[in-house]
């Protein structure tokens, strides 16, 4: 669960700016629209609708959120850039883009944000949260001459992290990619499978040209979510009153026709490696 997101000098954000989910005390008396956030007596919401006018920075910010995740677990080849783009007038180029998100995994807080030049993680931080308290699991830094340093005393000395931490890892990714990809998730601390599980298996991120592949599969097979579907589309204003399925079946020529080229691609060259059979294209 997401509490808060924080960025920084990309594209349209010049100063730091925060999108929090913590509810404010007007709503607590809706219990059934809040979470409790550990150790605190605060709440966060289930849910925040943002609206605004066009180009005032919503898909942006939906893109900040999406370059955080893309930074703090993933692998970028040696010597590439790190695809941040910063804002866009004068004296921000050189200056690091900021990022700092706050949330709830398998029951405890974190805090995990970095600081990213066009060829260089700056900066890296994670925190374990206790009530008003920070607990520093690691910190890094990148200095100038692009040696990269960091600092685990969340880790026993004999932890694999703390191991791979004393090496350091790529100047141009996160260390939490770098544990990702070189520790078993087995041999990592529980804080660490916390963090990193929420970035790749809770944090989802659907922006609007991007195809719900399973929502046709849930709507023929969930009969509350299809109810939900029908009963939010009306409630909308989109005109639609209802939502129907009906199933019908199609021959192999009509799925090859239905299937984009790269999937297409995709099941040859599965085929073709896997040794087994052909297939219609």
């Amino acid at each position: 669960m997401l509490i808060s997101f924080s960025v920084g000098n990309f594209r349209s954000f010049s100063d730091e700016q925060t999108l929090s989910f913590v509810a404010s005390k007007k709503l607590a008396s809706h219990s059934n629209h809040l979470l409790p956030i550990p150790d605190t007596k605060q709440h966060v919401l289930r849910m925040a609708v943002m609206y605004g006018a066009n180009g005032a920075g919503k898909s942006n910010l939906f893109k900040a959120l999406s370059f955080a995740k893309s930074i703090a677990v993933g692998t970028r080849a040696k010597g590439a850039t790190t695809g941040r783009e910063a804002f866009c007038f004068p004296n921000h180029s050189e200056e690091p883009s900021s990022f700092d998100l706050q949330f709830i995994s398998e029951g405890g807080v974190y805090r995990y944000g970095f600081k990213v030049s066009d060829n260089h993680i700056t900066e890296e931080w994670l925190f374990k949260v206790k009530g008003s308290r920070e607990r520093i699991l690691y910190e890094r830094i990148t200095e100038s001459e692009g040696k990269v340093i960091i600092s685990s005393p969340g880790f026993k000395s004999a932890d694999k992290v703390s191991l791979l931490a004393e090496i350091g890892g790529p100047q141009n990714q996160s260390f939490l990619a770098t544990v990702i990809a070189t520790i078993d998730s087995t041999d990592v601390s529980a804080d660490i499978r916390a963090v990193s599980n929420w970035f790749q298996l809770h944090l989802n991120l659907i922006g609007p040209h991007d195809p719900i592949e399973p929502i046709g599969h849930t709507l023929s097979t969930d009969s509350e979510f299809l109810q939900f579907a029908g009963d939010f589309l009306r409630s909308s204003s989109t005109g639609v009153e209802r939502l129907n399925v009906d199933k019908v079946e199609i021959s192999e020529e009509e799925l090859t026709r239905l299937l984009p080229k790269h999937v297409k691609d995709k099941l040859l060259a599965d085929l073709e490696s896997d040794g087994e059979g052909t297939a219609i294209v």
